[in-house]
């Protein structure tokens, strides 16, 4: 919860090591959420209660970061961390939701088994497109009214490195080593 509330009282009081090595927790996140997958998979847990967990998740991210914006003037990025309840939730639920795609109908169980074999590959090519590709093309949160700047971020994010998973899934060599 440290990287989550860091700025408010009274952790923002908090000086020196803690302070300083906040983001090692994004390595105990990272961990934490290989454990959280196993245990999902190994114990499903129902598509209704996938998505429930996934939309409290968003209402959870989207509520803070929007009351954050609004304090603040500026976009708040606080809450967008992985390290974060909404953000947790929203894993969960859309894990859990592709763990259990084949129970769903064919045209959303395909599409979320395609996000969910694509999910490595978008961890690891979205900040290729987020820092390097989109940029110099204009597409950044302040393209458009913070709220729905930041949506079409996400999902020319998500697009895109689907996308790019999608070519490498066919060459040999990336299907065999990467994807």
């Amino acid at each position: 919860a440290f990287p989550s509330f860091r700025e408010f009282v009274p952790l923002n009081l908090l000086v020196g090591l803690p302070s300083s090595q906040w983001a090692l927790n994004l390595t105990y996140c990272s961990i934490g959420y290989a454990v959280l997958g196993h245990y999902i998979k190994n114990h499903p847990v129902k598509p209704l209660a996938g998505a429930l967990a996934f939309l409290a998740g968003l209402a959870v991210t989207g509520g803070a970061t929007l009351a954050g914006t609004v304090i603040r003037g500026e976009l708040y990025e606080n809450f967008l961390n992985g390290n974060t309840l909404g953000v947790c939730l929203m894993a969960i639920g859309l894990f859990a939701l592709c763990a259990r795609a084949r129970e769903l109908p064919e045209r959303v169980g395909g599409a979320l088994r395609f996000i969910g074999k694509g999910s490595f590959g978008v961890y690891l090519s979205h900040l290729l497109f987020l820092h390097v590709l989109f940029p110099p093309l204009g597409i950044t949160r302040s393209m458009l009214p913070a709220p729905l700047g930041l949506l079409a971020v996400v999902f020319l994010t998500l697009a895109a490195s689907l996308a790019l998973y999608f070519v490498l899934s066919k060459l040999p060599f990336a299907k065999k080593w990467l994807v």
